[in-house]
């Protein structure tokens, strides 16, 4: 093919901004940003945020960018996942956007792929499955709650249903790693908070009016990181959780079985968060919230007797509640 055909084939694929936000991952980086680049889809920015790390990340990064023209670097202090993704938002051309933490690494295929099918079936978002990968290096390449046979079109609204039931058992996951998305989404949507940063900008994503499309392909790789935030102990931030379910009861109020699965998660929540802060000595919120949850779950007959009388009993006597429940 000649040089000016390769040029104008580039021209015409969309522009796809890669946003990577990097801190304190100097032995993952390389492997992270080398399955970047070699993506069979070529036509990539990849935006690398530096977020004040403490080790030789932004020298990587700078590596990266004098080596590859498709590479911007953003160094800035410290200030969280969600600071670092809208950093990178903020300074993204691309028609579409990904995300990729900087401790995990992605398939050759993934974009080519994703692409092809978010274009092919008019979405404005596309979504794959995943992979887990030990801290030891033991992959899990199909893992049970991994739902490979969940490949279709859908709403916003019908994906929620699907992503946010029960305790989050479906394997599309609510992280931003795993999807492709349409740059205008973020036009008034960005991340908040230094925890939680997915379910809070996903709540407000599903609730608008997007289509959705599911692959069935298992792109992305997930490795396990003890030091990352997901291992650390139970935080006064662990709570805002809290804080997200009652924003998705009013974000999908019209919605009846999404304020169910919302309020009932709440609950659930709440007496799980309960103990861990106890052993923490952390307070935790009023039980006002999960009171009113419980009466209107219990007056829309959306709970069955066993969850009322779970509720009932904790908030009678928490210690009568973990010794009846921990036999």
């Amino acid at each position: 093919m000649k040089k000016n055909s390769i040029l104008q084939k580039l021209e015409d694929q969309p522009l796809i901004s890669v946003i990577v936000p990097v801190y304190n991952v100097e032995q993952y980086l390389h492997r992270c940003v080398d399955s970047i680049r070699i993506q069979t889809y070529t036509n990539l920015e990849i935006i690398l945020v530096d977020d004040g790390s403490p080790d030789r990340c932004g020298e990587i990064c700078d590596e990266y960018a004098a080596q590859d023209s498709r590479v911007k670097v953003i160094h800035q202090e410290n200030g969280g996942l969600s600071a670092a993704r809208n950093a990178g938002l903020d300074a993204c051309t691309g028609e579409y956007v990904a995300f990729v933490d900087s401790d995990d690494y992605i398939m050759p295929e993934m974009y080519a792929t994703m692409i092809d099918e978010l274009l092919k079936q008019n979405v404005d978002i596309c979504i794959c499955q995943w992979q887990y990968e030990f801290a030891d290096g033991r992959q899990v390449v199909d893992a049970p709650y991994v739902n490979k046979e969940l490949v279709e079109k859908m709403t916003s609204s019908e994906f929620a249903r699907f992503m946010f039931k029960g305790a989050y058992e479906n394997g599309v996951v609510i992280a931003a790693w795993n999807k492709l998305y349409k740059r205008h989404i973020f036009d008034e949507i960005r991340f908040t908070g230094r925890y939680m940063e997915d379910d809070a900008i996903h709540s407000r994503i599903f609730s608008e009016n997007f289509d959705v499309y599911v692959v069935r392909q298992q792109f992305y790789i997930y490795t396990e990181n003890v030091a990352g935030l997901t291992h650390q102990a139970f935080r006064p931030e662990s709570l805002r959780m809290l804080d997200i379910m009652s924003a998705r009861v009013e974000l999908f109020h019209t919605d009846k079985f999404m304020v169910r699965e919302a309020k009932r998660t709440y609950c659930n929540l709440y007496i799980e968060y309960y103990y861990k802060a106890k052993s923490a000595d952390i307070s935790m919120p009023s039980r006002n919230m999960l009171r009113k949850y419980t009466r209107d779950l219990v007056c829309t007959k959306s709970c069955n007797v066993k969850f009322f009388v779970r509720m009932i009993l904790f908030m009678m006597s928490p210690m009568l509640y973990q010794k009846l429940t921990s036999r």
